[in-house]
């Protein structure tokens, strides 16, 4: 991308590739201020495309090209014009049958598209990539050469093709959900084809060797494998479900396999456990009972998980030795270290669980460390190693003088249930996130070198004396709603986010930021003093209107996704930015939803049941992905399982609970035919800034 935007900017001609301009220079110009021109002229060509989506994604309405060309001065206007009706004129006789709208000389060129569909890939489902296609002539010529995100469900293709559309859909698609073995195997339509690259397959059904074609390199499955199941240039692969633990060895998979990811992997009788996986892995999502010595043979193996061992049969032993020097992310569940044993010193990420372990194990080349307990447990001074300056708690813990080296600049404190003391937090942290906490919270004597303060998960007790009176940086994120009152926040912070929230707003604040649902009136009684910006979805017309001409409001919307479920650190971004969702993602909705789902699936697959046919049913439970998203406080398993029949999307629910209104984050809840609720690890609105340290 680089070259191509230095080859844009060094274009002897003088030509836009944008807007296909030509830009007056002066012959006596010299290179410099050649190339200053074009880059001037292309910043302002990029804030017009800007004011091109933007009107897209506010209206969907007729874009009027000319109102985002105000920069450009007349004589450039009329000529753009020209060009854009004579355009029109030669594509009228075009066979092409395509909707009526306005032209868009944007998507005329390919540098623009590149940059735009990279953007676009990222998002999980196709609604903006449709509406930017269908809202030119132009963009419709080049949406046969786009790889979309997704394949459109099997009811969306028939609703095209009952209307007379199937023309209008794309033809080329990145990735494929499948949940009809049929439609897979005939694909009458064509739309399953080479530049297919990514395939869920939530069928429970064992899969043949072959079955699956040869294009798909990143597969998700749900039934058991054999070999030749998996095809041979797959380089990501996730395999097994709860209800059929998949037997491992090294000849199941390819040799290109880069990361593999089962959390019911089961050793067995073809099993080799001095070469169980292929060499090439890069990234490992396992069973604790699978840690063996074949680790030591994966030379480029840079991160791995354990999952908790199901059903009881405990937890796995990580014996001295049995961890690859080459691994930098390393998180463990509940798995025992063997005594003695210091893992490698290349972990920089790790995860442990203190009540399992001796905080001997910890390397002394950490930098961000998250120790979880499961009751009281008192941390001393030299557990936690001076090279980590993030530090995340999550329990019971109760600290010491000493026990958080000066190192630390972000401490996260979860599920405590009494409040630290200010002398145990060193004046090192400017970054304090509390999490859950059942315990008043009293910040009133912490240090001044804290600026940002979060709050997350619930906190039924008033907030006025827990925010640090050094905060700038205030972001409320709790699961508990409450009126604020007066002189609740001190008077020095600038930035505050909110989600649900009302009260009082201090004088001293220069930027807020609202939920994107918010469409109520704007929370102040009068307008603080020092207030310039807002950030707030321009949709939410009440609370927007009534935003004072002299604030600038900048638009909130919703987020790309920002990774997949392919990304291997993408599961961890939760756990180590400030506005991560431990405990208050989905804390409350499982209450609600679990016991009702579960039994609509039961009743559903009782219909399908002979009636003759007696069976004890499941008793509903909760397995949240791996124990850093802790859903309920109560629970006590822990293990993925992404292979559900079904999803549905909850957006921003509102749960009414005891009295009490709890705004939760979107995702995707999937569910099986076992009564069981499961949750993907995959946010699908990321939490937003600017909030920096």
């Amino acid at each position: 991308m680089e070259s191509i935007v230095k080859d844009c900017i060094s274009n002897i001609t003088g030509v836009c590739r944008i807007c296909n301009q030509k830009i007056i220079l002066s012959s006596d110009d010299d290179d410099d201020i050649h190339q200053q021109s074009m880059i001037n002229h292309y910043l302002d060509c990029v804030n017009s495309f800007k004011s091109v989506l933007l009107n897209i994604n506010n209206s969907r309405k007729h874009v009027d090209h000319s109102n985002n060309l105000k920069h450009v001065d007349d004589n450039l206007h009329q000529d753009i014009l020209r060009r854009k009706r004579k355009k029109i004129s030669s594509m009228s006789s075009s066979s092409t049958s395509i909707p009526s709208s306005s032209t868009n000389h944007y998507f005329q060129d390919s540098l623009l598209r590149i940059s735009m569909i990279s953007i676009l890939y990222r998002e999980d489902d196709n609604e903006s990539v449709m509406n930017l296609l269908m809202t030119c002539k132009d963009a419709m010529k080049w949406k046969d050469t786009v790889v979309f995100p997704r394949l459109p469900s099997i009811n969306t293709i028939e609703s095209y093709k009952n209307n007379g559309r199937i023309n209008q859909l794309p033809r080329r698609y990145n990735r494929v959900d499948i949940e009809n073995r049929d439609y897979f195997k005939k694909n009458v339509d064509g739309l399953i084809n080479h530049h297919c690259r990514e395939l869920n397959y939530f069928i429970n059904d064992p899969i043949p060797a072959g079955f699956i074609p040869d294009h798909f390199t990143k597969i998700q499955v749900c039934g058991r494998i054999e070999v030749g199941s998996i095809p041979p240039f797959t380089t990501h692969l996730l395999i097994g479900s709860s209800r059929y633990p998949q037997e491992i060895y090294k000849e199941l998979f390819p040799d290109t396999l880069e990361m593999l990811d089962t959390a019911y992997g089961v050793i067995g009788e073809h099993s080799n456990l001095d070469d169980l996986v292929p060499h090439n892995i890069k990234v490992l999502y396992i069973a604790s009972n699978l840690v063996h010595p074949y680790l030591l043979k994966l030379k480029n193996l840079y991160l791995m998980t354990t999952y908790d061992i199901q059903d009881g049969e405990g937890h796995g032993y990580i014996r001295i030795g049995n961890i690859p020097k080459t691994i930098e992310y390393l998180y463990l569940n509940n798995c025992t270290v063997e005594s003695g044993y210091t893992l490698p010193s290349s972990i920089k990420y790790f995860s442990i669980n203190l009540t399992k372990n001796s905080p001997q194990c910890i390397p002394s080349s950490v930098k961000y460390l998250f120790l979880v307990c499961q009751g009281p447990t008192v941390l001393l001074k030299g557990w936690v190693p001076s090279s980590v300056t993030d530090l995340r708690l999550d329990g019971q813990f109760q600290l010491t003088i000493g026990s958080i080296p000066s190192s630390v600049i972000t401490l996260s404190l979860t599920g405590f249930d009494v409040s630290p003391h200010a002398s145990t937090i060193p004046d090192s942290v400017n970054s304090l996130i509390i999490n859950g906490l059942d315990c008043q919270f009293d910040a009133t004597l912490y240090t001044s070198s804290i600026k940002y303060f979060g709050m997350l998960g619930k906190y039924p007790f008033s907030i006025k004396s827990c925010i640090p009176p050094s905060t700038n940086y205030f972001d409320y994120q709790s699961s508990y709603i409450s009126q604020w009152n007066a002189n609740d926040i001190p008077n020095g912070v600038t930035h505050i986010r909110l989600e649900l929230i009302t009260g009082f707003i201090p004088d001293s604040c220069e930027y807020l930021e609202l939920s994107y649902i918010y469409n109520e009136a704007p929370l102040w009684k009068a307008v603080p003093k020092q207030l310039k910006t807002i950030r707030c979805n321009p949709k939410c017309s009440v609370m927007s209107k009534n935003i004072p001409a002299s604030i600038n409001q900048t638009p909130k919307t919703r987020a790309h996704e920002g990774g997949s479920t392919w990304d291997a650190n993408f599961r961890y971004l939760g756990l180590w930015r400030k506005t991560d969702c431990v405990k208050l993602y989905y804390q409350y909705v499982f209450e609600v939803l679990s016991v009702g789902v579960s039994q609509k699936r039961t009743s559903e697959r009782n219909k399908r049941e002979k009636p003759a046919q007696s069976r004890i049913e499941p008793t509903p439970k909760i397995l949240p992905p791996p124990f850093f998203l802790v859903f309920h406080p109560n629970c006590k398993k822990s293990g993925p399982d992404i292979w559900s029949m079904k999803r549905f999307d909850v957006e921003s629910t509102i749960v009414q609970r005891g009295g009490q209104t709890y705004h939760l984050p979107a995702a995707h809840v999937d569910f099986d035919f076992q009564g069981e609720l499961h949750v993907r690890m995959m946010l699908k609105e990321q939490p937003k800034g600017p909030m920096p340290h």
